[in-house]
């Protein structure tokens, strides 16, 4: 139930009409993510409260737990989709055959999240079989354990939980991502692979961190077109902030 709203369209008392699991958040936890919210795409960022005077701390009286909703708008999802203009094509090699400016994505599936990497990033997909599990890691933790790959020790990653994807199924591949100017390497755990698809470069938004955070995995957004059947947004991720964020401070353990 709205206790305050700064949106004339959410009224004080009114019931704020979105999935169970942003109300499921314990008391200091927080969770950004793109949603459609009545026709339009937005950043969404919850956060339940915890300690903050002005928002509510964990000595009033009142026991419930409050949470504050930031819409960030992105566009309309009318006027975001687009006329037919490439169709994806599968698993083709890197080239750019078309004359406007685009290009490869990669992607692949972690739960039911559709995910997405700029193909000059992939090196390839290998068998979870290769994969030497971590020593002494908790289950929930991101670092996986590590693989021999191009003479080089590569980490392992699941970032199922920091795109709170609820769906959690067995991993079948292990996508291997380059970056950086020297051949570095991270592995990517990820359930199946998906298409190839040449997508138009400016089909592709990209994502304001002041926004949703600047410890964001998301890079930018690609929206369907007009006559795909699959409807789903194509998020594509930031390679940099994989490894900045996750990979770098475990491999400093290690």
């Amino acid at each position: 139930v709205i206790i305050a709203s700064n949106d004339s369209h959410h009224l004080t008392g009114d019931v704020l009409p979105l999935e169970s699991k942003y109300f499921a958040l314990k008391s200091g936890e927080r969770l950004s993510e793109i949603i459609t919210y009545k026709g339009k795409y937005y950043a969404l960022g919850v956060v339940c409260s915890k300690g903050y005077r002005e928002f509510k701390s964990a000595f009033d009286s009142y026991q419930e737990h409050v949470f504050a909703f930031y819409f960030s708008y992105i566009s309309d999802v009318a006027q975001t989709v687009l006329p037919q203009e490439i169709p994806y094509a599968l698993e083709k090699e890197l080239s750019l055959t078309s004359e406007q400016d685009a290009i490869d994505v990669a992607t692949f599936y972690i739960g039911e999240k559709w995910l997405g990497i700029d193909s000059k990033y992939v090196v390839e997909s290998i068998s979870i079989a290769q994969m030497d599990d971590a020593i002494q890691i908790e289950t929930d933790h991101h670092f996986k354990g590590t693989i021999l790959y191009d003479d080089k020790a590569v980490a392992i990653i699941d970032i199922q939980n920091f795109l709170k994807e609820g769906v959690h199924t067995p991993y079948n591949e292990i996508v291997i991502v380059r970056y950086g100017t020297q051949k570095e390497y991270i592995g990517l755990l990820v359930n199946r692979l998906g298409e190839i698809p040449e997508i138009a470069t400016h089909r592709i938004k990209a994502l304001n961190e002041f926004v949703i955070g600047n410890k964001t995995l998301i890079k930018s957004l690609v929206f369907p077109l007009e006559n795909e059947k699959n409807k789903e947004i194509l998020t594509l991720l930031n390679i940099q902030k994989l490894n900045q964020v996750l990979v770098e401070p475990e491999l400093a353990h290690i």
